[in-house]
């Protein structure tokens, strides 16, 4: 009787621990799982406060900055289109310092025969030639790239054949829109100067904006 009795008292004991090691398993893995889900949590706030930060710098107001206005004479940009050469574009670009400095600004001007030529092998419009005008301001940052215009549509009329009479031309940066939003353009007006009488008059004719390269000038 003893022994069946000392047997059952073993076999309780044996369950007894059974349990407390399940019971303990289970609250290990809990206390895992809660931990997992703690990290997940933290995890998740952290991305959320660096898409915050993201987003705050990319809707940051952009900063303006003082740039001249370019003055290409008519006489200038006829002299490369009627040339031997045949050039049928100027590419524009902005020269500035870097993307953080705008205090020495200068605008280089390349002939070219054609879209796939980008100006290689063609010296820039000497800066003698190219004059400034005033000043305009600009937002940046910008993309600074190549602008391409068509030298027929400074030169002629609608009509493509009727030459346009002005003086000079007027190259004003600015900042493009639409399709071609946080890339810098240049706004093209002819300018026709009349002296008479000793009144000298100022006529702007507005000839649209270059384009930014991509996309190109279409040809003409």
């Amino acid at each position: 009787m003893s022994y069946q009795k000392f047997h059952f008292n073993e076999r309780n004991r044996f369950s007894t621990l059974i349990a407390i090691l399940f019971l303990f398993l289970i609250f290990s893995c809990k206390q895992k799982d809660d931990k997992k889900v703690t990290e997940s949590t933290n995890q998740l706030e952290s991305a959320n406060v660096v898409s915050k930060e993201k987003a705050q710098a990319a809707l940051a107001p952009l900063t303006s900055v003082t740039v001249p206005v370019f003055k290409i004479e008519r006489s200038v940009l006829n002299d490369l289109f009627e040339s031997t050469e045949s050039y049928k574009k100027i590419i524009i670009k902005l020269g500035i310092n870097s993307l953080y400095d705008y205090s020495n600004v200068a605008l280089l001007v390349y002939p070219a025969k054609n879209q796939g030529t980008h100006g290689s092998g063609t010296s820039p419009i000497p800066s003698t030639s190219i004059t400034t005008q005033g000043t305009t301001d600009i937002d940046e940052p910008l993309i600074i790239g190549n602008n391409y215009v068509s030298l027929k549509k400074i030169l002629k009329e609608i009509d493509g054949t009727t030459n346009r009479v002005f003086t000079y031309l007027l190259i004003i940066p600015d900042n493009g829109t639409g399709t071609y939003e946080n890339q810098l353009v240049f706004n093209l007006k002819a300018v026709t100067v009349v002296n008479k009488d000793g009144v000298t008059t100022l006529t702007e004719q507005n000839l649209g904006a270059s384009n930014p390269s991509p996309p190109a000038d279409p040809g003409q």
